[in-house]
């Protein structure tokens, strides 16, 4: 959400006086190493001034093992050690009980960090 100008942030964020580069943006694709949304959401992010990385965990969405604990723990701990505002996770049914441990990790360990989930599965399901 945009506050007075494009170059702020809006209340969903805290400070309307923020600029967008200071907003922190995590998003996180789990079993797609293709990933157009992601990708595509990325680029748009960045253009549009905010301060957003990718993530890609898992190498195919038939990839039978789940995310580990140390996949977890790497991103819980990007998360609260860069003060993410918002953390997107791109899952498909695959990685619907991946995509539920790292929220809920994250959510322990960051609990003022928005999370997002985006892709095939919460958006058919």
């Amino acid at each position: 959400m945009r506050g007075r100008d494009s170059n702020t942030v809006g209340s969903t964020f805290g400070n309307l006086d923020a600029p967008l580069s200071a907003v922190g943006v995590l998003l996180v694709t789990i079993r797609n190493q293709l990933a157009f949304g992601p990708r595509t959401l990325h680029a748009l992010l960045e253009r549009a001034g905010f301060d957003v990385e990718s993530l890609f965990i898992g190498d195919h969405f038939l990839d039978p093992r789940p995310i580990t604990p140390v996949q977890i723990e790497v991103v819980t701990t990007y998360v609260t050690e860069r003060r993410l505002e918002v953390l997107g996770i791109s899952l498909t049914s695959y990685a619907y009980r991946d995509a539920i441990s790292l929220s809920e990790a994250v959510r322990v360990a960051s609990p003022s960090t928005l999370i997002v989930w985006g892709g095939h599965h919460p958006t058919i399901a």
